[in-house]
This record gives C-alpha cells, sequence and structure tokens, in this order.
C-alpha cells in the first residue's frame, strides 16, 4: 500500500520511552548532577606546564571579568587541565598560582558568546611573590572545536549599518547563510525590525524553519504550524546585546531540534561602573530616493518618518555582588508602501446601457450558454471536444441594451456592483494600471519593547541571573492601495510576546559544576485582513451586493465575501488570523572534568501550547477566472484567431460581469487548542588529546511527541482498507444496480466500486487521543576534530546527525469545514446560476460534524490527512576545512561544507487515474469528459463536490481507490529530502589599528526532492508521476559574497595621522567611523511556464537576457499543455537566473568627547547607497505576448516587469549620548 507504512514502531513505543528515560536519569542522578543545556556562556580552558613541558597539578587557575569583578576559578588535576565553564562573554583577567613557581597573569583575555578557549600556561620557577604578567594576544584560529559559524562582536553589532536595527540580519555575514525572503513592500516583507518576526532563513543548507534561535541560551522560536516554526519573535534590542554567535553547522551535541544551525545572542550585563545610552534614529523621506517604479509612472516619493528611540542603563547594585541591566526601545514610523498592482482596467468599457465591452482588452469573451459539441464551422482546434459561441462584437450585453428578439440580457447586476468596486487605473494598460504612493500606501508602525536583566552573586561559587522582555507592537498596512472598504492587508494588526529566563550557576568542586535554567516565552499575534474586521471603515454587507449569504455562527460581523479576481487585486478583507504559543522549558546543566576530558551531559524539557482561534472565512469568498469565457471550457489559448488577432480567449472580469464564479467557499471552523513535548538528552566530551589535538565526541537522543487537541478536534489519519458506509447506502446500491447505469458506464469503459473504501480516523475514537506514534529512535551522533599543525594553523572536521523541529499539527477535518461553491453540474461545461441568483449555496452549507460520522466525514468532497507514521526530519551535516592565521590578526578559513536532509515530507495524491487512463484520456479526450450517471447522487451531500449533480465526468469514477472522495492527500509523505554542497571562505581581520574586516564568501549547490512535478487533483489534472522530481532549490544562489568593515579612520586624536590633535581642530576630525555592508549574489533560479516548448533546436535561454527577453519568449515556441497532458517542463532552471544587483550600506559616525565619561555620537546611513533597484523574474504566462509599453516598461511572457524588488536608497540620522 504505502512503501514507508511499515517504518513505524508499534503502538507501546511510548512506554518504552519512558524506560529508556527512566534509566538515563537514574545514572545522572547516581552522578548527583543535572545536565548541560545550550550554552551561551564561554568556557576557559588549557593546561598548565613547568618550563620542562611537565604538567603542573593542582595549581589554582582563576578568571576575573574585568568590568564587573566576577570572579570563577578551578584547580588543574594531575594531567596538569583545567576548565571553568559559565563565564560571562567579556574580558578577563587570569591568573594561574602553584607552589614553587611565580604567579602568572594574563591581561585582556577576550571571551565570546560560547567560545570555547583553550588557553594554556607555562610557568617560571620562583616565588609567588612574585609575578609574571603578560598581556593576552590570543590565538585566532580554533583549536577546541569542528563546528563552524561566526562571532558578530559588539563592535560589529553597535557600527555595521542596520536598516530597522534588527539584528539577525548580520547573520548573512557568515558563509553559507542567507536571507531568502526577495521582496520588500505593500505585497513582501514591510521592512527588517524587531517588529518583523519571521523563519525565513537558510542556514548550511537547511530549510526555512530548520534553525535554532537562543537568548541567553534560551529558545525565542515559535513552535506553530502555520508556517511560523522555526520563526525567533524576540530580536533583542541592538543596544542591549553584547554579542551573538552563528554556529553553522553545531555539532556540540548540546544542540538539539535543527537542520540547519544555531544562532545564539547573549544581553549585555552590568558591572561595576554605571553606563548608559540615550538614543533616537531618524528617518525623513525628505532624504530618501523613490522608487523606480515611481519614477517610470511619474509619482512622486511617499511620505516616511521613522523615530526609533530608548536607551540603556546599567551598573551595581551591590559592588562585585549584584548588577542590572535594563533596556527600551520604541518605534513609531509612517512608511510609505508603493503599490503597483491591477484593478479594472480602462479598456474595459461599461456603457451608458449597463453593457460590458471588452473589445478593447485584446481577450475574446465567449458565452458559456452556448457550448456545444465541435463543429466544422468552430474551426477546433486538435483534441478540443467542445466549442463556444464569442460575443458579438466582444460586448455582452446589459439591461438597457438594445437586442434583437430572443437576445437576454447577460450582464449581472451583482457582478456589475462588485466591478464598480474597483478603483480607477492610475495608468493605462490591462495590468499594473493601479499604483499608489501616499496616503492609502503608507504603512503605519509603532511598537515598544524593554528588556531587564538582574545578575547576583552569592557567592564565589554560586550565581543566579534573571533576564525580562516584552514588547507590543501594531502594524498597519493597505497592501491593496485600494480604498476602503475594499481594501486588503493586514490592517490594525497586533503582536506581543514576552519572554524570561531565570538560571543558576554552583560550583560543587573544582571538577564538578551544575547550571539549571528555565525560561518561559509567549507569542500572540491578531491579524485581521480588512479595515472593515478591524473596525475601521463602515462594513458593507453581502445584501448590498445582492447577495443572500448563509449565517455561520463562528462570526458575528455581516461584511461582504472576499472577490478575488484572476490577474488583479482581491478586493474586501473579511477575515482575522489569531494564533498564540507559550512555551516552558526547562535545563538542568553539569559538568565534570576527568582528566583532560571536559565532560557535559544533561537534558532539556519543553512543553509547547498552541492555540488557533482563527476562524477561517465564515464570511465567504469567491473567486473568478477565465474558465466560463473561453472558447474551449477546458483548455485556454487555442480559439480560432488567438495569438493573432486577439491576445487569447477568456477574460475574468467578464466571468465577473457575467455573475459565474469559478470558485468559492464559506468556512464553518471551530478553534483549536494543542499541547506537544520536547525532551532532550545528550553526551558531550571535549577531549584534549594532545598540544595539538581536540577532539569533540558527544551524543544527543531527541524526543517530540505527538500534539494532542484538548477536546479531540483533531484526526488520526486515514483507513485505507476500512469499508465506507456509503456502500450500505440503499441509494447507492440501486444505483450501482441500474441497468441503465450500468450500460452507460460500461459504454464509458467506468464502473464505481461495489465496496466503498477508506475514510478518516480520529483522535480518542477507538484508539490514543494523539494522533501519532511517538519515535525513540532520534539518536543523533557529533564528532568533531581540531588538529593545530602548527601554532597559526589548525585542520578541522566534524560530523553531526540532527532532528529539526517537528511542525505538523495533524488535519482537524470535521471540526473545521468548508463548503465550496458549485459552479457548475455538468463537469464545467455550463456554469450555475447559484451566485448570479444570489443565492450562492442554495443547499445551505456543511457544518462541523466532529468524529460524529466517522468514515462518512467530508465524504463528496477532499480531504487530507496526516499517517499515525510522521517522521521528523534527519539531517546529516558535515564540514571539513583549514584556519590559517595570517600577520595582521588575519584569519583566513576555507572549508568544505555539506547537508542531507530526509524524512521530509511532502504531499501526495492517492486518489488519481492510472498512467494508463491518464494517456488515454490525452489522446482522446473525450474518455474523461464525457458524462456518465453519478452513482453517489442522492447519496453524498448536494452541497458538496460530487453530491450536486445526477451527473458527472467519467474520470470522477476513474479515481482510486477512493471515489467517494474528490480527492484524498497525505500531507506527511516522508519521502522529501534536500542536499546541499558548498566551500565556504571567510576571511577576518580582528579590531588591529582601528580596523576590522570580515568577508565571507560562499560556492553552493542545493537541490530538493520535495514534490511531484504532476501530482494533481481536479479535472484534466488527476494523474501522479511515479517518482517525485529533482530540481534545483527555489532560494538557490550559486555565488554569495558579503564584505563588511568596522573602520576608525585613521586621522585624529591616537589615530596615525594628526595624532595630537587638540582643541577645535580636535573637535572636527577627532572620533571619525566608516562601515559597511556590501553584497553580491547570483540571482535564484527562473522559473519557467507549466507549456510545451515546441522549437526544436532552439534554446530556452539566450546567450544575452534582456528585461523584454528574459529567457526564449517566442511565442511561436510555446503551446498550452493539452488536456489530460503531464506537465515536463520542470519548475525551474539553473542555467537562468533572476536578476540580482550589487548592494552596499554605508554608515558615517563621528563621536564628540563631552567629558572623560561621557560622549555624543552622530551617525548617517545610507542603505542602498547606489539606489539600486532589483526586479523580480520574468513572467510565465504564455497567454500574454511580450510587447514594450510607452513608458519602457515590459508586459508578457519572458519579460522581467519593472517592478522594483527592494527598497529605495534610504537615508538614517541618529544621535546617541553615551556616558
Amino acid at each position: 500500500m504505502k512503501s514507508h507504512a511499515k517504518t513505524y514502531l508499534p503502538g507501546i513505543t511510548w512506554g518504552w520511552a519512558w524506560i529508556g528515560y527512566l534509566c538515563m536519569l537514574t545514572w545522572m542522578l547516581s552522578s548527583v548532577t543535572p545536565t548541560h543545556g545550550q550554552e551561551f556562556r564561554a568556557t576557559l580552558s588549557g593546561i598548565v606546564r613547568d618550563p620542562s613541558g611537565a604538567v603542573v597539578p593542582k595549581a589554582q587557575v582563576k578568571a576575573v571579568k574585568k568590568d564587573s569583578g566576577q570572579a570563577a576559578s578551578a584547580a588543574t588535576n594531575a594531567q596538569g587541565f583545567y576548565m571553568i565553564p559559565y563565564l560571562i562573554p567579556g574580558e578577563y583577567q587570569v591568573t594561574v598560582d602553584a607552589a614553587g613557581f611565580r604567579r602568572s597573569v594574563r591581561t585582556n583575555v577576550p571571551l565570546s558568546v560560547a567560545e570555547k578557549e583553550e588557553l594554556d600556561f607555562t610557568l617560571e620557577l620562583g616565588s609567588a611573590v612574585q609575578e609574571v604578567l603578560v598581556s593576552a594576544t590570543p590565538d585566532i584560529v580554533n583549536t577546541a572545536d569542528a563546528s563552524g559559524g561566526t562571532t558578530m562582536n559588539l563592535q560589529q553589532v553597535q557600527n555595521l549599518p542596520l536598516n530597522g536595527r534588527q539584528v539577525y540580519m548580520l547573520m548573512q555575514l557568515t558563509p553559507g547563510v542567507m536571507f531568502l525572503q526577495t521582496q520588500f513592500g505593500s505585497s513582501g516583507y514591510s521592512g527588517t525590525r524587531g517588529w518583523d518576526a519571521n523563519n525565513n532563513y537558510s542556514m548550511c543548507g537547511g530549510w526555512t524553519g530548520y534553525n535554532q534561535f537562543l537568548l541567553n541560551g534560551s529558545p525565542v522560536i515559535t513552535d506553530e504550524a502555520n508556517g511560523w516554526a522555526g520563526g525567533w519573535f524576540v530580536s533583542p534590542n541592538q543596544d542591549a546585546v553584547q554579542e551573538f554567535k552563528i554556529i553553522c553547522p553545531a555539532l556540540d551535541a548540546e544542540f538539539g531540534r535543527t537542520g540547519g544551525g544555531i544562532v545564539n545572542t547573549t544581553l549585555k550585563a552590568g558591572t561595576n561602573k554605571f553606563h548608559g545610552t540615550l538614543f533616537n534614529y531618524y528617518v525623513n523621506s525628505m532624504f530618501n530616493a523613490n522608487t523606480f517604479t515611481n519614477n517610470l509612472a511619474s509619482k512622486p516619493k511617499g511620505l516616511q518618518i521613522t523615530n526609533q528611540y530608548g536607551g540603556t542603563f546599567g551598573g551595581p547594585i551591590f559592588k562585585n555582588k549584584a548588577f542590572f541591566f535594563a533596556s527600551f526601545e520604541g518605534y513609531h514610523e509612517i512608511v510609505p508602501f508603493p503599490v503597483v498592482t491591477s484593478t479594472l482596467p480602462d479598456s474595459v468599457k461599461i456603457l451608458a446601457d449597463g453593457s460590458v465591452d471588452f473589445s478593447g482588452t485584446g481577450y475574446q469573451v465567449y458565452d458559456p450558454l452556448t457550448t456545444h459539441l465541435c463543429t466544422t464551422a468552430d474551426n477546433c482546434a486538435s483534441g478540443q471536444t467542445y466549442a463556444r459561441n464569442p460575443f458579438p462584437n466582444d460586448i455582452i450585453p446589459g439591461p438597457n441594451a438594445a437586442l434583437p428578439p430572443g437576445i437576454q440580457s447577460r450582464v449581472n447586476p451583482i457582478g456589475l456592483a462588485i466591478m464598480k468596486l474597483y478603483p480607477a487605473p492610475t495608468v493605462s494598460g490591462l495590468q499594473n494600471n493601479y499604483i499608489q504612493t501616499g496616503g492609502l500606501a503608507e504603512g503605519r508602525y509603532r511598537y515598544f519593547q524593554p528588556m531587564g536583566r538582574v545578575e547576583y552573586n552569592f557567592s564565589d561559587k554560586t550565581r543566579m541571573y534573571g533576564l525580562f522582555t516584552w514588547q507590543r507592537g501594531h502594524e498597519h498596512r493597505n497592501s491593496s492601495g485600494f480604498p476602503y472598504p475594499i481594501a486588503i492587508g493586514n490592517i490594525d494588526s497586533e503582536r506581543d510576546f514576552i519572554a524570561s529566563i531565570l538560571d543558576v550557576t554552583h560550583v560543587f568542586s573544582p571538577v564538578w559544576l551544575i547550571d539549571v535554567q528555565g525560561s518561559f516565552g509567549r507569542f500572540h499575534q491578531d491579524f485581521p485582513e480588512g479595515p472593515m474586521v478591524a473596525g475601521l471603515a463602515k462594513p458593507f454587507t453581502a445584501e448590498s451586493l445582492g447577495l443572500q449569504m448563509p449565517q455561520i455562527p463562528t462570526t458575528g460581523l455581516a461584511i461582504a465575501p472576499r472577490i478575488n479576481v484572476s490577474g488583479y487585486q482581491s478586493i474586501i478583507g473579511n477575515s482575522i488570523s489569531e494564533q498564540l504559543t507559550n512555551a516552558f522549558d526547562i535545563r538542568p546543566v553539569a559538568t565534570h572534568v576527568v582528566g583532560r576530558h571536559d565532560i557535559r551531559f544533561g537534558g532539556e524539557a519543553e512543553d509547547i501550547q498552541y492555540a488557533d482561534m482563527g476562524v477561517g472565512r465564515p464570511l465567504g469568498q469567491f473567486g473568478f477566472g477565465t474558465g466560463f469565457t473561453q472558447d474551449d471550457p477546458f483548455r485556454r489559448g487555442h480559439c480560432p484567431g488567438c495569438g493573432t488577432t486577439v491576445t487569447s480567449d477568456g477574460f475574468s472580469f467578464a466571468n465577473l460581469a457575467l455573475g459565474y464564479p469559478d470558485s468559492g467557499n464559506v468556512d464553518w471552523n471551530q478553534t483549536q487548542f494543542e499541547t506537544w513535548r520536547y525532551y532532550g538528552l545528550f553526551l558531550q566530551d571535549d577531549f584534549r588529546a594532545t598540544r595539538k589535538l581536540t577532539l569533540n565526541m558527544g551524543a544527543r537522543w531527541d524526543v517530540q511527541t505527538s500534539p494532542s487537541e484538548r477536546f479531540n478536534r483533531i484526526n488520526a489519519g486515514f483507513c485505507w482498507t476500512c469499508t465506507n458506509p456509503v456502500t450500505n447506502d440503499p441509494t447507492y446500491q440501486a444505483n450501482i444496480s441500474n441497468s441503465s447505469n450500468i450500460a452507460a458506464w460500461n459504454a464509458a469503459g467506468v464502473m464505481p466500486p461495489s465496496t466503498v473504501r477508506g475514510g478518516l480516523l480520529f483522535a480518542g475514537v477507538s484508539g490514543p487521543r494523539a494522533p501519532y506514534n511517538n519515535y525513540l529512535t532520534q539518536w543523533q551522533p557529533r564528532f568533531g576534530i581540531a588538529y593545530a599543525v602548527r601554532p597559526q594553523t589548525v585542520i578541522r572536521a566534524g560530523y553531526g546527525e540532527f532532528y529539526a523541529i517537528q511542525n505538523q499539527h495533524d488535519t482537524r477535518s470535521g471540526f473545521t469545514q468548508s463548503t465550496g461553491y458549485i459552479n457548475s453540474l455538468d463537469g464545467g461545461l455550463t456554469p450555475t446560476d447559484y451566485f448570479s441568483t444570489g443565492t450562492p449555496f442554495p443547499n445551505g452549507v456543511l457544518a462541523p460534524t466532529g468524529s460524529s460520522l466517522g468514515l462518512l466525514t467530508n465524504v463528496g468532497n477532499g480531504v487530507g490527512y496526516d499517517w499515525r507514521t510522521r517522521r521528523i526530519p534527519h539531517s546529516q551535516q558535515w564540514i571539513a576545512g583549514i584556519q590559517q592565521e595570517l600577520p595582521g590578526r588575519i584569519l583566513l578559513e576555507v572549508s568544505y561544507s555539506g547537508n542531507y536532509t530526509n524524512r521530509m515530507t511532502m504531499g501526495e495524491q492517492w486518489d488519481v487515474i492510472s498512467d494508463a487512463q491518464q494517456a488515454a484520456c490525452q489522446a482522446n479526450n473525450a474518455l474523461c469528459n464525457q458524462l456518465v450517471p453519478n452513482p453517489f447522487y442522492g447519496v453524498l451531500p448536494k452541497n458538496s463536490r460530487l453530491g450536486s449533480a445526477a451527473q458527472i465526468q467519467a474520470w470522477r469514477l476513474m479515481q482510486q481507490p477512493f471515489p467517494e472522495f474528490d480527492s484524498v492527500t497525505e500531507n506527511t509523505n516522508p519521502g522529501a529530502s534536500s542536499r546541499w554542497d558548498a566551500l565556504l571562505f571567510k576571511v577576518e581581520k580582528r579590531a588591529t589599528h582601528g580596523l576590522t574586516l570580515l568577508s565571507a564568501f560562499t560556492y553552493q549547490k542545493e537541490f530538493e526532492r520535495n514534490h511531484w512535478l504532476n501530482n494533481g487533483s481536479g479535472f484534466s489534472n488527476a494523474f501522479r508521476d511515479v517518482n517525485p522530481i529533482r530540481e534545483v532549490a527555489y532560494f538557490d544562489r550559486t555565488l554569495v559574497w558579503r564584505f563588511s568593515g568596522v573602520w576608525q579612520l585613521p586621522f585624529g586624536a591616537g589615530q596615525h595621522f594628526l595624532k595630537g590633535a587638540r582643541g577645535p581642530l580636535g573637535q572636527i576630525i577627532n572620533g571619525w567611523d566608516l562601515d559597511w555592508i556590501f553584497t553580491e549574489a547570483s540571482g535564484v533560479p527562473t522559473g519557467v511556464p507549466d507549456a510545451y516548448f515546441t522549437c526544436s533546436g532552439q534554446s530556452i535561454s539566450v546567450p544575452q537576457p534582456t528585461f523584454g527577453q528574459w529567457f526564449n519568449n517566442n511565442p511561436a515556441c510555446w503551446q498550452a499543455r493539452p488536456q489530460w497532458s503531464r506537465r515536463v517542463m520542470p519548475d525551474r532552471v539553473s542555467w537562468i537566473r533572476n536578476p540580482y544587483v550589487p548592494n552596499l550600506d554605508l554608515a558615517l559616525q563621528k563621536q564628540f568627547r563631552l567629558t572623560e565619561a561621557s560622549s555624543l555620537q552622530f551617525k548617517g546611513e545610507a542603505f542602498n547607497l547606489t539606489n539600486t533597484p532589483i526586479f523580480p523574474g520574468p513572467s510565465t504566462d504564455i497567454f500574454t505576448r511580450p510587447r514594450q509599453l510607452a513608458n519602457g516598461s515590459w508586459i508578457g511572457l519572458g519579460t522581467v516587469p519593472y517592478s522594483q524588488q527592494n527598497f529605495p536608497r534610504n537615508i538614517q540620522f541618529s544621535l546617541k549620548f553615551i556616558f
């Protein structure tokens, strides 16, 4: 039945899980220590030797943080090895005392976030009162572990230009890390601020949602199943960040639930002196550039005013004992989101007599009520069975038109009323004819985010700290640019989160340490889709348009349905999306030193609660395509004259004018409250085998439990072999026994089954409440090696296995119920009049039945399900490379890294026709298209897709093995996989002479195997390929180079030039910094049409792509796929890439010294300094011939539209008081 159906463990596996946990817990308790978590603090270790090279046992090693006086100590063991963990990142003084030796002191030892620093000492003979003082210059090569990545230090975090001051955007300065979002503005990302929570990153080949974001070692990610899984919800205030580390791949066994990388951020801590800042960052559109699109249309730039303000303050509560640090950031912004969208074209004329004239559009409109079998006079295309008559003169007659006898008005008053809601175009053209730059195209944002941290040292052996952060914010973004009340967007949206951490560290002895961390996080968002839902505009009702919509009790609103016209802007936002996630996490931590082994073992337990309060679309929506106004009901683009005298046939606004939707639905959904848990155990051994060789060996075991719903409102798979009760329905048995029916089915070569099988299963019904089995096989070995060939040269390699975050929450059929609009009773030949007469759902709507109907749930409609054998994506990552320290404290690192992830999930359609039937129907469309008696008529609900008509098309009865369902989709087929291979180059110059440089270059390729090219349901597509397609990943960029720098300009006091500048001259030339980020990259793969390329001997690509011809767009070379044919063109190709251009962000700042302890910083930043636009990929619409418009822009197949994807040049000024 399914190749992977037998890979799961029996239902008793969860019991074995508890046995495994108890065994491991017993072992842990026998050591009287808990375990280690995802640590953000640094570890200092090394070997102490005497002048002869012999190790020195029982030497006392003490590390003191210079700015706070916090001290930690350890003693060397018999092998001369010491280890001091849990050191807050910062600068330390390290002292070694041993009897018979001089005291050795290393000053200025920097320790960064999650760093493992090896610091060896060679003592000199003498008295302890004699001191050997060395100013440390630590090696910049990593001899402690094999994990890849980059640390962004305080200087880089504070100085590099950041649009929106969201520090996670600096992740991209690490080789192998990409931010995947390419479109910004009204229809893309609104920005890169602390508000803009997301998961759209790829780290070391991992997919979106496969990364971990940690704040002081505690997770700050969402676990939702709505596309947000693995995304951060806390972006710490920029001025509060000490530093953060991007670890990719993360080969230490302490890190779990990732298939990509780790971002570990640490916040600043209080010190023995009071320090703080006050700042405001200001943007005004008067300094900004206009968008390319606005300039092209001679439109002014919109208004932008941004104020990002706040401050920090920290210091001692009790000197050397207790400290605090607090940060606040507020954000107020009015930002232009220039909209380029499509409204009702001015070439569509609503005439005085109520007729609608489409003759100026170039599209021929046909009358769906004239559908007939093809005749010679119709000049039908090859394979065409049915044809229609065109409306004379391309005009749909209105109610007051002078019509010949027998001809009736065809313009529908409901459709016409909706057409009149669309605003007039601002520029001519069929599409992209509405440009809005201000007012309605202004976004408004405001949020505030306080953060606080308190530390208390009970003694040298016991320390504690607590951290709290909170954000509340609002967004108002009209992504359509249309006037109220028809606008759509994130209208008056709200988002808030809380994150809190409490951590205690205790030293039992020099070789036993414990750390316990607990955290709580809450993430909530409430996003109304339109102004009427948000209460910002007086709603207009469905009745005002002439529609009688069903009343669904999940909403008290009375708003018209949403309208989606294919190729044009949707109108009337009428839904609300609301989710809430709580996460409780605890991590006990322990470290034990044995010889030269730094052994850490630990665990983690997390309880996640997820609530989805959204109820879908109870007010309904309708979609209007071209199907009912095409010549051929089943295929567009083959009308007489298509591509010559007319552009094509069918027009979506013509469908609307007639009142014939292609689709529609009303939702009646119940809310969802789910809980699941995560448990992890690990053991990590960092072994200093020799002076040159360090081995990292670890293993991790994770269990991510199945979610359960509070009220069992969730499915639990699908029964393939169960007899569906439809089988025993008397009407069904009578239908399949009817002799005339049998004769008709035999003539068509189809026959309904005598026994109907299949149906949904439910949690808590004759089975467990959990819809998935729990797996105990998530063992993850990790191994790394670091070998110092010489002090400045280290070879590093490692391998690790990982399990990603689970984000499957099963289906909820029976508890969420969508009633689809019945658009035709004869398979799409002619439309129903339900919408046009004002009663779109004459048979009522389907109400949620819960589990009460059992296997009968959703019969007649499509169903999706998750197998109980759900798998967690499994990733194997590896890295091998060399680090070389060059003169000038420059680090060169060259690595090869790879990532192979399997057990990823993909959707698989099971209710399909056979390959032989597909080939036969392609050869003769009538085999599938012909109408035959419907055996389910009178059996299934009349408001279901399969129960609405007495006749259905023959292909419906070819669908096997579940013909009683419109479609059957398995959502969790674990056969998907991806493979990433990359050469990573990094050149890093640590701060010397005021200059820090970081160059990150990636040469990579990523392939995915996560869907079938043909995996369809519905008319003409109800077949599936044997195997999924392997193709280049949609976000693949072959080359990525990012170069950043922080440079204290070499003139003024203390610098190389004019170092003695004082007085007025000093105020002018002292304290200048120049900082930048430069990015160059390949474009992402270009999508290609779902059509046949018929020009043999020609290539799809062209030698020199232009915006007018990005690929071969000769219309004669592209043919629409015939009915029932397979797609053969891939989704995208790697040898054609979308446009991309370099980008430079630049910052220039001046520091004014006010007193010895205070200064004023003035800073100017330019984002997209060269004001270079990035444009999207080319159009794949084969029905629109390529042509250049009067303003020089292009539309049509294979042309690149002048629709700017990135923000234009923005200038930001800031003033910061530092004390």
